[in-house]
C-alpha cells in the first residue's frame, strides 16, 4: 500500500465519524457539552497523531497506518484522548495493531495519555496490555511515555532513550502495574537516559531492584521524579545509593 492509497482509506474512515466528534484543529472549542468529543488526526512523513481514545475508529485507522509507508518514516507518534466524551480508554487493541509495524526512525512515542481540555483533576488512564513487542519495534526512541496499566515481560535495550515516563496512577483502573513490570523497565539498558519519571498508585508497595540503585542500568541519569506507592524504606535506600550521587535532582513521594 502506498501513501496515496492509505490517505484515501484514512479519509473514508474519517467520513464515517459521528457528527458530535469534532476535529480540534478545524473547530477548536467552538462547541461545548458532555456529548462533544474532540479528536485529532495527523499523519505525514514527520509525525502521527491518533487522538481518538481507544475507540473502534482508532483501530480502523491504525490498521491502515501500519500497512502504509508511514511507520518507517515518522519521528513522533501520539495515541491518546482529549476528553471523556470519546468514552473509551482501552488501548490493548491499539497496541496489538501497532506491534505489527516497525518504526526505525521513531524518536518520541506517547500512548494512553489524557490531554484534558479542562482541568478536571482526574487521571483517565486505561489499559495498554503487553507493550513488549511494540517497544522492541521502536529501536531508536529518545522519549517514551506510557499512561495506564501495561505489562513489560522482560528487560529491553533502549540505546538512545533520554526520557522515560511511566504513569500508571489512574482514577478508572483499580490495579497498578506489577513489581515485575517495574523491575523490567528499571533493569532495561538505558545508557543515555537523563530523566526518569514514575507515577504509581499510592496504595502500591514497590521496591527498587538493586542493580538499578547501583546505577548500572542508567549511568547518565540526571533527574529522577517518583511519586506514589513505594515503601518508605525504599526512599532511604535510594537516597543512599549510587543513583543519589549521580543525579542533580531527586524527588520521591512514597508511602509512610
Amino acid at each position: 500500500m502506498d501513501k496515496e492509497q492509505s490517505d484515501k482509506l484514512f479519509d473514508n474512515i474519517l467520513k464515517e465519524l459521528p457528527k458530535n466528534w469534532i476535529d480540534i484543529d478545524k473547530d477548536k472549542f467552538s462547541k461545548v457539552g458532555n456529548d462533544i468529543g474532540y479528536y485529532q488526526f495527523v499523519v505525514n512523513e514527520e509525525k502521527a497523531y491518533f487522538i481518538f481514545g481507544g475507540s473502534e475508529v482508532l483501530s480502523k485507522l491504525l490498521k491502515v497506518f501500519v500497512n502504509s509507508p508511514y511507520p518507517k518514516e515518522i519521528k513522533k507518534l501520539f495515541v491518546g484522548t482529549f476528553n471523556e466524551s470519546l468514552g473509551d480508554y482501552n488501548y490493548k487493541e491499539a497496541v496489538k495493531i501497532l506491534s505489527k509495524g516497525y518504526f526505525p526512525n521513531l524518536e518520541i512515542f506517547s500512548i494512553g495519555f489524557y490531554d484534558e481540555l479542562c482541568n478536571s483533576g482526574m487521571y483517565f488512564y486505561g489499559e495498554l496490555g503487553d507493550i513488549t513487542l511494540l517497544l522492541k519495534n521502536m529501536p531508536n526512541l529518545k522519549e517514551l511515555e506510557l499512561c495506564g496499566y501495561f505489562i513489560l515481560i522482560k528487560p529491553l535495550e533502549f540505546k538512545k532513550l533520554q526520557k522515560l515516563t511511566l504513569w500508571s496512577e489512574s482514577d478508572i483502573i483499580e490495579k497498578d502495574i506489577s513489581q515485575n513490570t517495574l523491575d523490567n523497565f528499571l533493569l532495561s539498558s538505558m545508557p543515555l537516559l537523563k530523566r526518569l519519571e514514575i507515577f504509581v498508585d499510592d496504595e502500591s508497595s514497590f521496591v527498587f531492584p538493586k542493580k538499578f540503585l547501583d546505577g548500572k542500568t542508567t549511568p547518565k541519569l540526571d533527574i529522577l521524579d517518583i511519586e506514589g506507592g513505594f515503601l518508605k524504606t525504599e526512599e532511604d535506600k535510594l537516597l543512599k545509593s549510587n543513583i543519589k550521587d549521580s543525579c542533580n535532582f531527586i524527588k520521591i513521594v512514597s508511602n509512610d
